[in-house]
């Protein structure tokens, strides 16, 4: 049987060869400043409308779609990501069903289409907002 992995905090004295340059966001190393015990990072989903005349219109919040993952590229690759819809009733705006989600008639105004453009960001402990993602909406699946 293996032995089961600790979860104690990081040392607060860190090794000084690391091996690996620190990446642009000091979250994914356990010398970060972060503390473990942090609250969770808010990911927002939201539909960009770049023809909207006010700032405030051009970014809708999806407030039941969820982020499943994000997968960035190098070069001409735009890299991609997942959604689903969380049929929470939390948004009466969105679909509740898999067959209000993929209808071509639905009605609902959070309805996703394709080439709807997406956007994700992340908050970061220190109240920052980040853009972690931009994409279309291109192809489903269930």
């Amino acid at each position: 049987m293996g032995s089961v992995p600790s979860h104690s905090p990081p040392d607060p004295n860190p090794p000084q060869d690391r091996s690996l340059p620190p990446p642009e966001d000091p979250w994914l190393w356990p010398w970060s400043p972060a503390p473990w015990d942090r609250s969770s990072i808010l990911i927002q989903v939201y539909r960009y409308h770049p023809d909207e005349s006010v700032d405030a219109d051009k970014f809708e919040a999806m407030p039941s779609v969820r982020c499943l993952t994000i997968h960035q590229s190098m070069g001409t690759d735009p890299g991609t990501a997942a959604f689903r819809y969380a049929f929470d009733g939390v948004d009466d705006q969105s679909p509740q069903s898999i067959a209000e989600a993929i209808s071509t008639t639905s009605q609902l105004k959070r309805v996703i289409a394709t080439n709807d453009r997406l956007l994700v960001s992340a908050t970061q402990p220190d109240g920052t907002e980040q853009w972690i993602f931009d994409g279309k909406a291109v192809r489903f699946a269930m």
